[in-house]
């Protein structure tokens, strides 16, 4: 079993930027050739999943794999012959690839999600951390960041879904031995963050909003039990070790918010606070 080139250590990114990332895909002949024909045929158009995680596994691992199925993935809610019609143009194009082109906006109901919103909340629900990544033309796709994908890490994203049987059913281990699972959630605020998924909220420091897609099924994340606030909307709460989330859960969104030690409290204490001088 070969060592991976190199360790990647600390945060969602480790050493491994965007950038690097984009341009191993296209130092690849034959993927830069599929992406220039895409953006030809379909320039709103995203190449997902095995695509881009095993080039960098690839990369990573200092080995070439044949590249297999292209996913590409489209969002249209108004035609819904438009990936047909995509497929068919791209197999006559490049007949010797094996392309799948899925609208994104109708596979949310086989998935068991509600409907996605665009190819970015799709992408954020695919089953595997390191597998939800995507790219058009020099723009990457990473709601989870690299760190899973980089650290040769196969991990669930919070959405569900067979993640135990898919990996089970893949020829990821055989292809590339180094791969480590993890099927547990992390425990702590720092574990998430390092997870991914979160985008800083502006002028809260120490706090954060989930941002890998719409909707969180809070339970995922932790044991959540009701806040009785000030708030419009039902606020639930569930504490970790060193901080916790707080989730906002509207009749027609969920917003999660994840807080380190002071923000939680910080937090907590403007909810709670008002209830308490009443």
């Amino acid at each position: 079993m070969r060592e991976a080139k190199t360790t990647f250590p600390g945060g969602p990114h480790g050493a491994v930027s965007v950038p690097d990332v984009v341009a191993w895909i296209h130092e690849d002949q034959v993927r830069r050739q599929i992406l220039a024909l895409v953006d030809k045929l379909a320039p709103e158009a995203w190449i997902g999943a095995g695509f881009v995680r095993n080039r960098l596994w690839d990369v990573v691992t200092e080995r070439t794999t044949p590249l297999t199925d292209v996913d590409v993935l489209v969002f249209s809610r108004d035609e819904p012959t438009f990936a047909e019609n995509l497929q068919k143009n791209l197999v006559a194009a490049m007949p010797g690839v094996a392309w799948d082109v899925r609208n994104q906006a109708h596979m949310h109901s086989g998935n068991g999600h509600p409907p996605y919103v665009s190819v970015a909340d799709a992408v954020a629900r695919f089953p595997e951390t390191a597998t939800a990544l995507a790219i058009r033309g020099k723009t990457l796709l990473a709601p989870y960041g690299l760190g899973d994908a980089v650290e040769l890490r196969l991990r669930p994203t919070p959405w569900g879904g067979p993640f135990a049987a898919r990996v089970a059913s893949k020829p990821w281990r055989a292809l590339w031995p180094e791969l480590t699972v993890e099927t547990a959630f992390p425990t702590t605020c720092a574990g998430w963050l390092a997870y991914g998924g979160w985008a800083p909220i502006r002028d809260c420091p120490g706090r954060w909003v989930w941002a890998a897609g719409f909707n969180p099924q809070i339970a995922r994340f932790g044991d959540f039990v009701p806040w009785q606030t000030w708030a419009p909307d039902p606020v639930w709460a569930a504490e970790l070790p060193d901080g916790g989330f707080i989730a906002y859960v509207a009749a027609d969104r969920t917003v999660l918010t994840l807080g380190n030690t002071a923000g939680f409290a910080r937090k907590r204490a403007a909810l709670l606070a008002p209830l308490a001088s009443l």
